[in-house]
């Protein structure tokens, strides 16, 4: 069975068990169950934005460290040629 069928199969079961659930509630408990829904799906999208803006921000922050960042060895050579430019051996 290829997994689209099977992924549709599921569906329709869900679909079928949510009505039959929706079935015996009043509408009170309705407007709470879409309510709480729309909830989870908003806060999972939110999640995904979330996580998609802080791997762009890692990223960028490694550019920054990968553009900037210079060893120990460089800084102290460079401080020494400026020492001894500027006559203060």
């Amino acid at each position: 069975m290829p997994v689209t069928e099977n992924w549709w199969e599921l569906v329709a079961e869900f679909v079928n068990e949510l009505r039959s659930r929706c079935d015996v509630m009043n509408e009170k408990q309705k407007r709470a169950l879409v309510l709480e829904l729309l909830a989870q799906d908003a806060q999972s999208g939110l999640d995904a934005a979330v996580a998609e803006k802080r791997q762009e921000v890692t990223r960028f922050l490694e550019g920054l460290w990968d553009k900037y960042a210079a060893p120990l060895d460089r800084i102290s050579a460079s401080r020494d040629a400026t020492s001894k430019a500027l006559g203060n051996t």
